[in-house]
């Protein structure tokens, strides 16, 4: 994934990612082109497995 926005933003949308998807890796914000206060980071993350819980209830 490719979040763009201000540092700050980028870095509370990688705090939102981790909320949901298991984030393997984030490299690091690289300034967007010309002279743009935004950043660019990339994101690699998947969907995690459910745990035992979440099956347990799907039993139910």
């Amino acid at each position: 994934m490719r979040l763009i926005g201000l540092p700050d933003d980028a870095a509370a949308g990688i705090a939102r990612l981790r909320e949901t998807f298991e984030v393997i890796e984030v490299c690091s914000p690289r300034p967007c082109r010309g002279e743009s206060a935004r950043v660019r980071v990339y994101v690699t993350a998947r969907i995690p497995a459910p745990d035992a819980r979440d099956a347990d209830a799907c039993q139910q």
